[in-house]
């Protein structure tokens, strides 16, 4: 779908990951749907991800939310992008660990993929 020029899409990835950080066994399920609008040169994107266990046979227990939000320019073989992400546990006062927080990144990436 073009909305002013820039092109809407999006991501839905289902998956089962086995995770360990620092002792911690992070949740086995996992749902992810990025949003992206771009046009040739700018990719704006939101990344909404949730880890889970398996409650019973179709249901599953929510546990920890990632949130991201993002640009990135590209021109030519270069790509400039800023990101922030931050990380939630789901349930409230539920303490899992030291997984919680959140960071930004600004960086480059540079890539011998020919341009479109």
């Amino acid at each position: 779908m073009m909305i002013a020029g820039m092109l809407l899409w999006f991501n839905l990835s289902l998956g089962i990951q086995d995770v360990h950080i620092k002792g911690y066994e992070l949740p086995p399920y996992y749902a992810q749907i990025e949003l992206h609008a771009e046009n040739d040169w700018l990719d704006i994107y939101t990344i909404y991800r949730n880890e889970m266990n398996k409650a019973d046979s179709f249901m599953f227990s929510p546990l920890i939310d990632y949130f991201t939000v993002g640009a990135s320019m590209t021109f030519g073989q270069f790509s400039f992008y800023i990101e922030h992400q931050c990380i939630h546990p789901v349930i409230s006062g539920y303490q899992f660990g030291d997984i919680y927080g959140g960071g930004n990144k600004i960086g480059v990436t540079i890539t011998s993929k020919p341009n479109k």
